[in-house]
């Protein structure tokens, strides 16, 4: 068994995939919207750094909250805690490398580069490193998302809460667009916003206020046996 699966296991191996796709995503968009003139491309550089270590720290964060609640039944908060920290400190080594391969796609892509041996080679094995990232992450969510499924109850409500936000903030933001984006608008944009919207703050939100209801029900059950001298 390797050190990840000894050490980090399921909890880790989720925050490093999740900080790496998150990067390698954000980074991808940025280009894609650098390319069709919605982002400055005057420092394009900075754009694709700047968008990749946000996706980053976004994909770590949501990637530590996410391991904490797909832990096994037979690990505890405070275990899935060390894992998901030994995840960081992995993830220190394996983020940059998926800095170094959106790099070279990005630039590949946004500067139509002429196909010398060494960008056509970078190239190549950037998209690999990327495509290899994203399958692992989603093959990491998936397990961790059947883990929770069996054990969180809620799980079904909050996602069917953040699928309804999200197609009602694409539904708003078409029927106001000239209010919101001066007239700079597509379908595309409201997609990507309300995503945005909906995965890094109605989720988490929604998460919390879950948990926080199942732990005041929990209090109270307490305090009545309390009471009751049970």
């Amino acid at each position: 068994m390797s050190p990840l699966n000894r050490e980090a296991k399921i909890p880790g191996r989720i925050v490093i995939s999740w900080g790496m796709s998150g990067g390698i995503l954000f980074g991808m968009v940025a280009t894609l919207l650098t390319m069709t003139q919605q982002l400055p491309g005057y420092d394009f550089f900075v754009t694709l750094s700047g968008t990749f270590v946000f996706g980053a720290l976004a994909g770590l964060g949501h990637g530590l909250v996410l391991a904490i609640f797909a832990r096994p039944a037979d690990t505890s908060t405070g275990e899935a805690l060390k894992q998901a920290a030994i995840g960081l400190l992995y993830a220190l080594l394996a983020v940059p490398v998926g800095y170094l391969a959106t790099l070279w796609i990005g630039f590949a892509f946004y500067f139509q580069l002429e196909p010398t041996v060494g960008r056509l080679a970078g190239a190549v094995i950037g998209g690999w490193i990327g495509v290899s990232v994203l399958v692992w992450t989603a093959w990491e969510t998936w397990r961790a998302v059947r883990i929770i499924v069996s054990r969180w109850p809620d799980f079904v409500v909050v996602a069917g809460i953040v699928t309804v936000v999200f197609l009602v903030l694409v539904w708003f933001f078409n029927s106001f667009y000239p209010y919101i984006f001066e007239g700079a608008y597509n379908l595309r944009q409201a997609i990507f916003i309300s995503g945005g919207i909906s995965v890094l703050a109605v989720g988490p939100l929604i998460t919390l206020a879950f948990v926080g209801l199942r732990r005041l029900a929990q209090l109270q059950k307490l305090i009545r046996r309390l009471e009751n001298g049970e």
